[in-house]
């Protein structure tokens, strides 16, 4: 036989086998990322009622910002049209301007406000992208962009150790890029309504692309990444490391357990906490679909999202062990464990001990950090359901009856089975 057919011949044969185990894999992997039965039942028993709940205050808003996210996203991105019909019909019944518990003018409901716009904004760029009701999707678009556009230019921002700045959120974060001698490092702090705004105008973005204000606010939220990051040598990434170090929240963060605390023990250069930096991730990957593809903004949040997801599992994650069988995190983004809210409003006498922040991560927010071990993680913390008393214990935490809706109470999600399907659904996101 001609020795060139022969070579053909064992190429050709060589992509097909290629070509059949590629195919393989990934009907496995959309397998493995179907809901069984019981899965099925759970989101049942607990996302779908959840949808079906009359939310009445702000915290309601809050914490469905935070526990109806994973859903979303995990809806869209396995096409699975009886779960996005779940969502498609939610927020077409639900018109955001009749709620007078979402208010961007009062300081008071603000962040649960932009909490729950966040949640509106990544249903417009996801159902948007599998081509939902286009007349609703707009409202919703509309409604927003008007919010976010008075919250940057014209709502007055709370400053502290300032009066408030009368020109708006933009004002107040080109002031914090501006002044770095400050009376108290926190004063320049980047918070998270600003970091809500930022991630809104970028799911806005893609909806109006030649907005003025979303492209300003783009442009501002590109320098403050690049003035306040912070990139280790081997790739590690924090931001504005210390700037939290004497806020009354951090000034007992030198203790390690709870015994005999007196007088404060800040830590200096301490980041920070790793429940409110759960967010960070779907934040950058907003930022990171915000941005033209090769462009250096585009290229800055990549490395962000990579060097948080190091940081994360150098530092932050602790794996379980015998003496404690369950995940758990270190309360501080730089790995550091010690006390967090002492004597806090909702915590008198008491606070955040060691790993007590540990109860975000069964939110499954930090799945958007994008890696396959931190979906690995949540299947195995998926498994662990139903979790020992302790493990329920230490992830409530001191303040354990914050949310009003019985299912969103704190304690009450990992028994009733809406930790459990979160732990789930973000070990099968795409």
């Amino acid at each position: 036989m001609n020795k060139k057919l022969i070579v053909f011949i064992l190429l050709v044969t060589f992509a097909v086998t290629c070509i059949t185990i590629f195919t393989n894999r990934h009907e496995d992997e959309d397998v493995n990322r179907k809901l069984n039965e019981k899965e099925q039942s759970l989101w049942n028993s607990t996302i779908r009622v959840y949808l079906q709940k009359d939310l009445q205050s702000g915290r309601d808003f809050y914490d469905a910002g935070h526990l109806l996210m994973v859903p979303l996203h995990y809806a869209y991105s396995s096409s699975n049209e009886e779960l996005t019909s779940d969502f498609k019909e939610y927020f077409q019944h639900f018109n955001p301007a009749e709620h007078k518990e979402l208010n961007i003018h009062a300081e008071g409901e603000r962040l649960s406000t932009l909490q729950y716009y966040y949640l509106i904004s990544q249903y417009i760029v996801l159902a948007e992208n599998k081509g939902a009701d286009k007349q609703h999707i707009n409202d919703l678009a509309d409604y927003l962009l008007s919010e976010i556009q008075q919250l940057w230019l014209e709502v007055p921002a709370w400053q502290w150790g300032e009066k408030d700045f009368r020109g708006g959120m933009r004002q107040r974060v080109l002031w914090k890029l501006e002044n770095e001698k400050v009376d108290r490092h926190y004063y320049r702090a980047f918070v998270d309504e600003e970091f809500f705004t930022f991630a809104i105008a970028a799911d806005l973005s893609r909806h109006f692309q030649n907005d003025p204000v979303l492209k300003d606010i783009l442009k501002i939220n590109y320098q403050v990444f690049q003035q306040e990051s912070h990139f280790y040598a081997d790739g590690r990434w924090l931001f504005q490391p210390g700037v939290w170090s004497d806020h009354p929240d951090y000034l007992y963060a030198g203790y390690h357990n709870k015994k005999n605390i007196q007088a404060a023990k800040p830590v200096e250069g301490i980041a920070a906490d790793s429940s409110h930096f759960h967010r960070f991730p779907l934040w950058i990957t907003s930022f990171i679909k915000a941005y033209p593809k090769g462009s250096s903004q585009r290229e800055l949040f990549l490395n962000v999202r990579q060097g948080l997801e190091k940081q994360f599992f150098d530092k932050v994650l602790v794996d379980p062990d015998d003496k404690k069988p369950y995940y758990k995190l270190n309360n501080f983004m730089d790995g550091r464990n010690g006390l967090y809210r002492w004597n806090y409003a909702t915590t008198r006498n008491n606070g955040y001990g060691p790993y007590e922040l540990s109860g975000t991560f069964t939110m499954g927010w930090w799945v958007f950090l994008g890696s396959d071990r931190i979906k690995y993680v949540y299947a195995d913390l998926a498994k662990q359901f139903p979790l020992p008393y302790e493990a329920v214990d230490l992830y409530s935490g001191p303040a354990k009856t914050k949310a009003n809706h019985f299912s969103a109470a704190a304690s009450n999600t990992y028994n009733n089975g809406l930790k459990e399907i979160l732990a789930v659904l973000a070990s099968k996101m795409k």
